[in-house]
């Protein structure tokens, strides 16, 4: 799965790669926040907390306004400050910033994956979910020459408990 942030099109392109098709799924960057006045330091940071929903799931955030970048990790974002943490109100799922470093720094990759002929078909979120999640139960194993049936098992065995695969649950 590859997140991409498309501000030119104020959306989010959540992307599946599988069995030669390229499917993505469409959703606007705008989250619906609810800015609380709670404030606490997380990470040694002096944050603020946040609430939205996304996915089905009800979310905290805690913002930084001494990093004055309106991002976060995985789709979260939009926030007057970086997002350093963010939990489900189920405590399933929490991020949270562990190191940040600022400085210049220069990367160097493929951005074939980026350009539009490459996402081929839009799909729905409740297709997008039903996609994800026999992902996560017929992983394969790609990489790797001549493996074993217990190579094999072993990775779907370990499929089967990531949980990052699929946090959305509608």
């Amino acid at each position: 799965i590859r997140v991409l942030r498309v501000i030119e099109i104020d959306s989010l392109i959540i992307m599946l790669d599988g069995a030669g098709l390229r499917r993505y799924l469409k959703e606007s960057l705008r989250f619906p926040w609810n800015i609380q006045t709670e404030q606490d330091t997380v990470p040694g940071m002096n944050c603020q907390k946040a609430t939205t929903t996304y996915g089905g799931r009800h979310y905290t955030a805690w913002f930084t306004t001494e990093v004055p970048l309106s991002e976060g990790a995985y789709v979260f974002h939009g926030l007057p400050g970086l997002i350093v943490k963010v939990v489900d109100d189920q405590n399933w799922y929490e991020i949270t910033l562990t190191d940040l470093k600022l400085q210049p720094i220069r990367r160097h990759f493929k951005t074939d994956f980026i350009t539009k002929p490459y996402w081929q078909k839009p799909i729905s979120r409740a297709e997008f979910v039903k996609e994800s999640t026999k992902m996560k139960e017929n992983a394969k194993l790609v990489g790797i020459l001549n493996a074993t049936p217990e190579m094999k098992l072993k990775h779907h065995e370990k499929s089967k408990k990531r949980f990052d695969l699929i946090i959305e649950q509608n």
